[in-house]
């Protein structure tokens, strides 16, 4: 937003903004232990308090064809946001229902150690986040795909061995598949604390 823009006037975008959404994507601040939402729900905005990564939603992705007019927009970082949480609230819940119903057939993940695995291989051995923190968040857009870099503070678990509690850089590309969102790849930089 530029600088000129008064109070009323940001209120009124942020209003027409999620207006503009999707009803099955709506937004919802959480306080305390967040959940992740309903099955293939669009997630939430975190709130600051309680556990970080709280996440409520109402369940469905929905699309939003004015969603790309502009990579920068309001409403394209607001749905990187909202998938962003998504993920990570998925994981902390620790639903592999939902979580597998998210991954995009063809998901990717390469972790800091080299890691690759398939979507098959993700969801028989994927994290355990007991809590998490989005920070730094910048999202760009092409039709029907969103790419967000970000960092994350988690307490986080793969394979019972606990990473580093400090902000990590993230990569995620998410693409939407017939009205759905659908996580495809996702870069995880964070190494063991130990």
């Amino acid at each position: 937003m530029r600088r000129f823009f008064g109070v009323k006037v940001v209120a009124a975008l942020a209003v027409i903004c999620v207006a503009m959404l999707p009803a099955s994507g709506a937004i919802a601040a959480t306080t305390g232990r967040g959940g992740a939402g309903g099955a293939g729900g669009a997630g939430g905005v975190a709130s600051k308090g309680g556990n970080g990564g709280n996440v409520a939603s109402t369940g469905g992705n929905g699309g939003n064809a004015g969603l790309f007019a502009e990579s920068g927009s309001a409403l394209v970082h607001l749905r990187g946001q909202q998938l962003v949480h998504k993920f990570f609230a998925l994981l902390k819940a620790g639903d592999s229902h939902q979580l597998a119903a998210f991954l995009a057939p063809g998901f990717q993940i390469q972790r800091a150690s080299g890691t690759r695995l398939n979507k098959r291989q993700y969801l028989a051995n994927h994290s355990v986040v007991v809590s998490f923190r989005i920070s730094h968040l910048h999202v760009s857009a092409a039709p029907n795909l969103i790419i967000a870099t970000y960092d994350v503070t988690a307490r986080q678990y793969i394979n019972g061995v606990i990473y580093k509690q400090t902000p990590q850089a993230r990569l995620s590309v998410f693409e939407q598949i017939r009205g759905q969102w659908y996580i495809v790849a996702h870069a995880f930089f964070s190494t063991p604390a130990a």
